[in-house]
């Protein structure tokens, strides 16, 4: 495997783990109970396959503002 072929995939994986925590963190958004929003929003990244930092940096690269940012802009009434 060519090292560009294997940086794209690396890419690509990194991606589809990101893009899967963010639809955890919509369902969890539109989740009735709220009462341990933050604690779950804050380790999502433990779900997604990549580290903390790798999660935190992809995140705000991808959609501007922090996760419970994120949150908040989506549900104003969350307590996140």
């Amino acid at each position: 495997m060519k090292f560009k072929d294997y940086y794209t995939l690396k890419s690509n994986t990194k991606k589809a783990k990101l893009k899967y925590a963010i639809s955890l963190a919509d369902r969890l958004i539109n989740y009735p109970d709220k009462s341990s929003i933050k604690t779950d929003l804050s380790q999502i990244w433990k779900l997604s396959g990549l580290s903390e930092n790798e999660f935190n940096v992809l995140f705000i690269k991808t959609k501007g503002v922090d996760i419970l940012k994120y949150c908040r802009d989506k549900d104003t009434d969350c307590k996140c």
